[in-house]
């Protein structure tokens, strides 16, 4: 089973022009894997944002991407999942979209 336990998942307009900031940590069990974060505009077309695949880690707090060369006032959802293989949250186990306007 895929394990569960994104916390704190967050996108934040960056003051770079065209830049969003994002976070989470991590409270589940250790697996072979990576965390992936998408992006939509439409809430119904999700792209992988590859700046944001990285490798579980157990020492790690806090993840930590930015997503960039986006279209100012542009408003983009983000969510987050943990993958074992492939780049793209094919399960229901995604963390709830945050949605936030590119500066």
């Amino acid at each position: 089973p895929t394990p569960a336990g994104i916390v704190d998942f967050r996108a934040v307009a960056s003051r770079l022009r065209g830049r969003v900031d994002l976070s989470w940590g991590y409270e589940g069990a250790a697996f072979d894997g990576s965390f992936l974060v998408e992006r939509s505009t439409n809430g119904s077309v999700w792209r992988f944002v590859r700046d944001c695949i990285q490798p579980y880690d157990a020492a790690a707090k806090v993840y930590k991407c930015s997503d960039t060369d986006l279209t100012s006032g542009t408003a983009y959802s983000y969510r987050a999942c943990v993958v074992t293989y492939g780049t793209a949250c094919a399960s229901t186990d995604v963390t709830e979209s945050v949605t936030v306007k590119a500066p």
